[in-house]
Parts: C-alpha cells; structure tokens; sequence
C-alpha cells in the first residue's frame, strides 16, 4: 500500500511541475521556436545520443572484467536500452538499473558480483559528473550563483566520503556500528558481502581509471548533444557552462519522480532562462526528454524481440 502511495506522488510530482512549467512559459513561442529548429543539428544530436549508449555498456564491461565476468557487448548494449525502457515507469532515472540488474544476475551463481557491478557502474558514473562539475566550478566560479556553488561543493565532500568509505574497511566499520547494523545480522551480512565488492573495485586502479575515462567520454559526448540543440532552436551559450550546469541536472534527476520528468525539465528552465530565455529553454528540455523517449522506445522493441538474457562466461 505503501509502495502504491508513494508511487502515486511521484508521478503528482512529476506532472505537477511540468503543469507549472506549462503556466510559466508563452507555449505560442515555445511551438514557433520547435517550428523553427534547424532539422539537420537534431538528426546529429539524435545520432550522439544513441552513440552514447555503447559507450556506457562499455564501461559497464570493463567493471564485470575486473571481476572475470564475460559478457558480450551486444548483450550490455540490449541490457542497457532494456533499462532506459523500464526508466520510464520506474521512480527516478536509475530505476532501470534494478531491471539490468535483475536480468543479469536471474541464472548466475554470482549474483553479489553481477549485482554489485551495475551498482558500482551507476556509482562511477555519478562520481565522474561530480568531478566534471567540480573542475568547471573552479574555473568558472566567476560566473555561478553561490547556491550552485556550494550545491557542487556539497556533492563533492560527499563524493570524497564515499571514496574514502569504499576504500576504508575501518571506516565502513565505525559506520556500520554507529549505525547498529550488526544488530540485523541477515542485512550485515549482506551489507558485508556487497562492501567487500566495491572494496575491490575501488582498489582496481586499472579498471577505475579506465571506467572513469570512458564515463568522460561519454558526459562530453552528452553535453555536445545539449549544445547541438542549443544551437539548432537559435540560442547562444558558452560550452563551458554546460560542463556546469548539465551535471548538476542530471544529479537532480536523481530525486524521487518518473524517469526526473519535471524536475529535469524544471531545472533546464531554472538555469537556462536568464540565458537563452525560458521558451528555449523549456523547448531544450521538451527534445531532451523526446531523446530519453526514443531510446526507451528502442529499449521496449529490444525487450519484445529479445527479453533481457544474456550469456555471462567466467575468465580463467
């Protein structure tokens, strides 16, 4: 019952900000600036999004390798899309995740490890925005509004914390005492177990380096495709400024919604309209979300005509 509460808040959430949003802005201009898009820079953002996502599957393959795991690309690839489908009904935008994840792990007998290696994938990916952020923070500081500021600062002492928590076993121990964890012996176990994990990736210096990179990669890659449509609904934005604030979007997608539907949209609005004015803003952020939508949509056909088994081989 509960589950369905909240559930049902969400969704309030979700559709109550975009409701606002509709309010906020000159829907008439908002058409006419979608009208007038230049056609040819959207069919090349489209083709960055979708180039992006074997970039994440790979990431995603270098952490089960640091584990001896073998899974094909192809697989990580459908696997992937499958989750941007479910994302779409699930709270926030790592809801998929959980489907990946459960697809990977059904038939294995190593399901702490497959478990842990989506986890730890979202993990690496949200440190490395984190990081994106900071660094343009830093030389971009002049040009912030405080609030922003200290928001990338707050994510980044957090972020520092979890690092030296993974890689800390007395740490993570003062931790679980003081949060009385032993007192729950099935959940301190498997707490225990899933630590040990991420205690062993955050050690693998080769797969963290590469898995970080690769995560660069492909934030740069996304936050081209926010500037493409920039550019083709009219607007004028300096590059360096999306390296700021598209970071911070994507960690407030995070907060409970549908797929961040309405906040991200909100928050495009929120940064963007003293900028590019709030119609292009919003329509910025209306292609944004048709983005998400075409890749759900091809997440969906994949999960019809394939289901989400994949084959895991272990390496000697």
């Amino acid at each position: 019952m509960k589950k369905r509460v909240f559930l049902l808040l969400r969704i309030a959430v979700s559709f109550l900000l975009l409701f606002i949003l509709l309010k906020f802005v000159n829907l008439s201009q908002f058409i006419h600036i979608l009208k007038e898009a230049n056609k040819e820079i959207i069919l090349l953002a489209i083709l960055l999004n979708l180039i992006i996502v074997p970039i994440i599957s790979y990431r995603w393959q270098i952490i089960l390798s640091s584990q001896k795991l073998f899974v094909r690309l192809s697989g990580l690839i459908r696997l992937t899309f499958i989750g941007m489908f479910f994302n779409n009904f699930l709270p926030t935008s790592a809801g998929g995740d959980l489907v990946k994840g459960y697809y990977l792990v059904k038939d294995s007998d190593r399901k702490i490890d497959l478990g842990a290696s989506v986890l730890f994938d979202r993990i690496i990916g949200t440190i490395s925005v984190i990081i994106m952020a900071l660094i343009a923070t830093l030389l971009l500081y002049k040009r912030l509004p405080p609030q922003a500021i200290l928001f990338i600062l707050l994510l980044s002492i957090f972020t520092l914390f979890l690092v030296l928590f993974l890689r800390n076993q007395k740490l993570a121990k003062a931790f679980s005492r003081f949060f009385r964890l032993h007192k729950y012996k099935t959940l301190d176990m498997q707490s225990k177990r899933v630590y040990e994990k991420f205690h062993r990736y955050i050690h693998s210096q080769r797969m963290l380096g590469k898995s970080i990179g690769v995560s660069f990669v492909t934030q740069i890659f996304s936050i081209l495709m926010n500037y493409l449509i920039i550019i083709s609904l009219g607007g004028r934005i300096s590059l360096f400024l999306l390296f700021v604030y598209i970071p911070l979007i994507w960690v407030f997608s995070l907060f409970p919604s549908i797929n961040g539907l309405g906040i991200r949209e909100g928050f495009y609005v929120y940064f963007f309209k003293g900028i590019i004015g709030k119609e292009t803003a919003f329509a910025l952020s209306m292609l944004i979300l048709g983005l998400l939508l075409l890749n759900g949509i091809i997440g969906g056909l994949i999960y019809l005509a394939m289901g989400g088994k994949v084959k895991i081989k272990e390496k000697i």
